[in-house]
């Protein structure tokens, strides 16, 4: 706003709003991956068959520690 700006208020206004939206995605970033983790309902272990006739074990902890691993690298 152009009357903001006159009366000195662009570089607190600047700081202000660079406060605000460094809380507002540093708070939202905290909790993306516990919300994600949260959300996996798996069961401890299940054997699954693919289609090329492979088995493969499926871990509860090994996928969480995966979701958690592919947010933070």
């Amino acid at each position: 706003m152009p009357k903001m700006l006159d009366k000195g208020w662009g570089l607190p206004g600047l700081l202000l709003a660079m406060l605000f939206i460094g809380l507002g995605g540093g708070g939202f970033r905290a909790i993306t991956v516990p919300f994600i983790t949260d959300q996996y309902k798996g069961v401890k272990h299940q054997l699954r068959i693919l289609k090329t006739g492979e088995q493969v074990m499926i871990d509860h902890q090994l996928t969480v520690q995966y979701i958690y691993s592919l947010y933070y690298w």
